[in-house]
């Protein structure tokens, strides 16, 4: 098969008979060769350049049926996988299959290998050492309870009954006691995070608006101060149009009021199109890494700014006009017309163009002058030239990647005064390792709830004026972005703010020295020395706004490939560089069939009751019914009250309310053999769209909602509250002051219902309820279009809902091996769009039920629809 694309060029594979991928070859003269033993396992993975020769570029090796493989449950897995960064050794699998132990080891050199056949001599190219091993603890249904990294930390999880996280802790080697990272998570019935306790003290607490688990405010404050208060607004597809925090106070300088707030507009596709915040001076969006204030910041050097975005009809951010008092500048772009690649931008009139090239991937060849972008065989960026110097070795930064294209070792090189620094850093599970002239660093990072932590652990070198062995705990905004570090103590390390597209609009740190220890930032990724974002299966460029390689995953998340989050990125992240990704978008596609199910219920319901107004028989059936009902609930429970009477007034009120129960029981056993609604008479609002989608959402989200609902039902400002309050003031006077039975009143209700509907249903009221049903149906039509849109956004068929729900569903699905069947817990697409098909066929046949209705009364001489 061959796939074309004017962004990524050519890639043709051949499969197999099983549909395994045998070979494949691209547009830049590559080509690799897999080959399988006789189960169909991967074995060895071959490739060959343009100008090369052959290599083996990786081997796997399988566990036998030995009784050693056995005891690790190794037998027919995976046990030694040698790839373009090392090996990996797998020591042994869990009941659930999954791994309990690894051990990483690296190559010598970190150029792409060509793997010997003979294992011993694989070992050869490895660094000395037994590696860096990994282990894992999980219990009886596969959740990760203990890590043990490569320098022998340990992480344990704890959860609740519901099978949520409720606290982290972490016990350094070779140290006291264990520490408790975040503790007390709390969560909603959706499994939103609504409040946790971090290790230092500080409480951060999240509200959600329960009608569609937006979030709606993020709070953090440690010892009653308050350290972060960031409110969100949403227009009604969800796109946020304002941030603000209340946590940092407004600024009055250089003739300006300078808040904390910022405010977004968009198109009418939902791009970005005009943003305000504020920034610091000298931040101009360049490449470099952003220049330090110091904390606390002056907030007298912030500026308010307003930037107006500009894309063509492919997506591409053509212009870029920042407006701020003494901080003009306009960046253009011009792309080539022939795809969505970027020929070179520049920044105002009088800064000469900066030319960008691209290889026949797709991949950017360069950032600017001197900066050279180099791209391994597979389309990973192996280097990063940083300062190019005539004559004399270059800076430079090289990466390399393990089998699943995620990285896991960067080293970089500088020159000073003829003396060559290198800095190493390799990141495996819960690790990363930190080494260069004179030092070690072990950096142990956490991730839990709302809470990003990392220690650094210093074994060799700790700096002077860093605390020995530090927490570093980070407060994030919606988007994952790091916006302050605190310290083990709740004080302030650092401070950033960013630009829309994540660029630094101002940054802050105590000191220089401890903010060259901080890597992680916008949207909680790392970055590199050259200014790029690394999101894991790409790097993303936010001087530009968008990626610098086309997407690995094809056009899963729209036909231009380099564009970032669809040009929305306040709403939308993407976690690993494949495809965007809303945090709320999986709960609006979760709680839509609660909505059908409502709308499928009430248009029933009326269904029948259109059916039974064309029948006079049914009709007196259901009066009959009700007074049945009512006047043996009523007679029972006065004969129950009249015998428990001489228990006293504790006896009494106990015996009358457990034989209420029991009459419920009895009488509803007469009452089941109705087939009749409750209403005979069809009522117009029930169609509303706005109250069956907030009954819908109700059902999923808060059960609190109801009482909210029945509250506001009840509101005396409104019509409907006076309606209702005047019945139950009405029923009150009867049945308490006049002493009339209950059932006199329910009987006289159905009696007046019964009489509308023998009457007749006026032709107006068939009308309304008929544009009713329409409006229903056209919303559901543009809902259908809407669910398409969602799952091809989320880039997936099906998935598992957020919360404790969600967690339930895995884990039945997991013990009745129904994960990946027809039969599992799943949300689906085609369950959904089947859902909407049946809901509008049953809309369509109240409108021809209407039309009878019509068409009986005109029979009979009663108002009709001319």
């Amino acid at each position: 098969m061959r796939v074309d694309s004017a962004d990524a060029g050519w890639r043709l594979n051949l499969p197999g008979d099983a549909g395994q991928t045998l070979r494949c070859w691209d547009q830049r003269g590559h080509r690799w060769r897999t080959l399988y033993d006789n189960q169909l396992r991967p074995t060895e993975v071959h490739e060959q350049g343009a100008l090369e020769g052959q290599r083996r570029l990786e081997c796997l090796r399988y566990g036998d049926s030995s009784p050693a493989a056995a005891a690790h449950n190794l037998c027919g897995a995976l046990t030694r996988h040698d790839d373009s960064a090392g090996s990996l050794f797998i020591s042994g699998y869990g009941l659930c299959g999954k791994p309990l132990g690894q051990v990483r080891r690296f190559l010598v050199d970190d150029a792409s290998p060509h793997w010997p056949a003979d294992e011993k001599d694989r070992d050869g190219l490895l660094e000395p050492g037994n590696g860096y091993a990994t282990n894992w603890r999980y219990d009886a249904l596969a959740t990760l309870i203990q890590q043990s990294d490569a320098a022998g930390h340990q992480q344990r999880y704890a959860f609740d009954i519901a099978g949520q996280l409720k606290s982290v802790s972490l016990q350094i080697k070779g140290t006291g006691p264990e520490k408790t990272v975040v503790s007390d998570l709390v969560y909603n019935a959706s499994g939103q995070v609504e409040s946790q306790t971090a290790g230092n003290g500080v409480i951060s607490r999240a509200v959600y608006d329960p009608a569609n688990g937006r979030l709606i405010s993020l709070n953090a404050s440690v010892s009653g101060s308050t350290l972060q208060d960031l409110r969100y607004r949403y227009d009604a597809v969800g796109n946020v149009t304002q941030m603000e925090d209340k946590a940092q106070p407004v600024q009055f300088g250089s003739n300006q009021r300078v808040d904390a707030t910022s405010t977004f507009n968009y198109d009418s596709l939902y791009q970005l199109i005009t943003a305000t915040g504020r920034e610091a001076a000298g931040q101009t969006g360049n490449p470099s890494l952003p220049a330090l204030g110091r904390v606390p910041f002056d907030a007298r050097q912030l500026f308010k700014f307003t930037e107006h975005y500009e894309y063509d009809a492919g997506g591409n951010l053509i212009e870029l006009r920042h407006v701020r008092d003494r901080n003009h500048y306009t960046r253009r772009y011009n792309l080539s017309a022939t795809s969505n690649r970027l020929l070179s931008w520049n920044t105002g009139d009088s800064t000469p163009a900066v030319a960008v090239a691209f290889d026949d991937n797709g991949n950017q060849q360069g950032l600017g002058p001197g900066q050279e972008l180099e791209w391994n065989s597979r389309n990973q960026l192996a280097k990063v030239t940083l300062v190019r110097r005539e004559g004399g070795p270059d800076d430079n930064e090289r990466y390399c990647y393990d089998s699943n294209g995620l990285r896991v070792r960067k080293i970089q090189t500088t020159r000073a005064a003829a003396v060559t620094h290198t800095r190493d850093v390799r990141y495996l599970p819960g690790l990363e390792v930190h080494s260069r002239h004179n030092e070690r660093l072990e950096v142990i990072t956490v991730q839990a709830g709302r809470c990003s932590v990392r220690y650094l652990h210093w074994t060799e070198g700790r700096p002077a004026g860093i605390a020995t062995n530090p927490f570093r705990y980070s407060l994030d905004d919606h988007l994952g972005s790091s916006t302050m570090e605190l310290d083990n103590e709740g004080r302030l390390i650092s401070q950033e703010n960013y630009l829309p597209y994540g660029g630094t609009a101002w940054a802050a740190s105590r000191s220089a020295v401890e903010a060259d220890y901080r890597t992680i930032r916008y949207s909680g990724k790392e970055r590199d020395a050259s200014g790029l974002y690394y999101y894991g299966h790409r790097y993303y460029a936010p001087w530009l706004q968008r990626w610098i390689s086309p997407d690995p995953a094809g056009a899963i998340d729209g036909l231009n490939l380099y564009c970032m989050v669809g040009n929305n990125p306040l709403r939308y992240t993407d976690p690993n560089g494949h495809d965007k990704e809303d945090v709320n978008l999986k709960q609006e596609i979760a709680v839509y069939p609660n909505i059908l199910s409502a709308i499928n219920n009430r248009v029933s319901t009326l269904n029948y009751q259109l059916y039974n107004s064309m029948r006079t028989k049914d009709i007196t059936k259901r009066v009959f019914q009700a007074y049945a009902y009512n006047a043996f609930k009523n007679l029972a429970s006065l004969g129950a009250g009249a015998l428990a009477a001489p228990a006293g007034l504790v006896g009494s009120w106990t015996a009358m309310s457990g034989t209420a129960v029991g009459i419920d029981t009895l009488a509803g056993k007469v009452d089941a053999t109705r087939h009749l609604p409750a209403s005979v008479y069809p009522q117009v609002s029930r169609l509303d769209p706005e109250e069956i989608e907030h009954e819908g959402r109700t059902a999923f989200y808060d059960l609190n909602a109801k009482s909210r609902k029945a509250i506001k039902d009840l509101d005396p400002r409104n019509t409907t509250g006076q309606k209702k309050l005047s019945l139950m003031m009405t029923s009150f006077i009867l049945t308490k002051v006049l002493r009339i039975p209950g059932a006199w009143i329910a009987n006289f209700e159905a009696s007046t219902q019964a009489t509308k509907t023998s009457n007749g249903i006026p032709g107006q009221k068939i009308q309304r309820l008929d544009n009713a049903l329409l409006e229903l149906d056209k919303h559901l039509e543009h809902d259908a279009k809407a669910i398409d849109t969602a799952f091809d956004t989320l880039g997936v068929e099906e998935f598992y809902t957020h919360g404790a729900k969600g967690l339930l569903d895995r884990t039945l699905d997991r013990m009745s091996n129904a994960t990946g069947t027809a039969s599992a817990r799943t949300v689906r697409r085609t369950e959904i769009q089947q859902q909407i098909r049946v809901t509008r066929a049953n809309i369509q046949h109240g409108r021809e039920l209407l039309f009878r209705l019509n068409q009986y009364n005109q029979s009979r001489g009663r108002y009709a629809i001319v």
